[in-house]
């Protein structure tokens, strides 16, 4: 009499390997999908990006002639607060909007204090983590993008100022 074979309990190294082989493979094609909807999303609205463009421009040079830089951010987040994370355009022109409002809106004294450099990487994403969760925007990518167009203009700023 033959006793019945056991089933080995531990998984073959061959089908692990498979497995993880398919797993990466589906996380390589999703990514490549993912960045081929970008690419295909930013070719079919280039036109429309750069007269966002320069529609924003003009709005941002009209309201920072009666502003300031800090009345021009919250402006911009006041832009940004009602896009989702996924309307893209939404948030573009939020950005775009406060980007271009800094540059032209004259400065207020200690403006860019607390802001840390972007290339700063931990010190600016607790920064921008803190300035979204304060305006009840924790997460929301249109507030992100308000606060590097700040950093931005702060860097732009720090640059621009005499050495000692």
């Amino acid at each position: 009499m033959t006793e019945p074979a056991v089933p080995d309990p531990k998984p073959k190294p061959t089908n692990v390997l498979l497995i993880v082989g398919i797993v990466v493979g589906l996380i390589v094609l999703l990514c490549g999908g993912a960045v081929a909807g970008v690419v295909l999303w930013v070719r079919a609205n280039t036109g429309d990006l750069k007269a966002v463009g320069q529609e924003m421009q003009q709005e941002a040079q009209r309201f920072a002639v009666a502003g300031t830089d800090r009345t021009c951010l919250e402006e911009g987040f006041r832009r940004t607060t009602p896009c989702g994370d996924l309307d893209i355009k939404c948030n573009v022109r939020a950005s775009v909007f406060t980007s271009f409002c800094l540059q032209a809106a004259p400065a207020t004294d200690g403006f860019c204090e607390g802001v840390p450099a972007r290339g700063d990487f931990l010190a600016f994403t607790k920064f921008a983590t803190q300035s979204c969760a304060d305006r009840g925007l924790m997460g929301h990518q249109g507030c992100s993008q308000v606060v590097q167009q700040l950093a931005s203009h702060c860097d732009r700023e720090t640059a621009a100022l005499p050495s000692p």
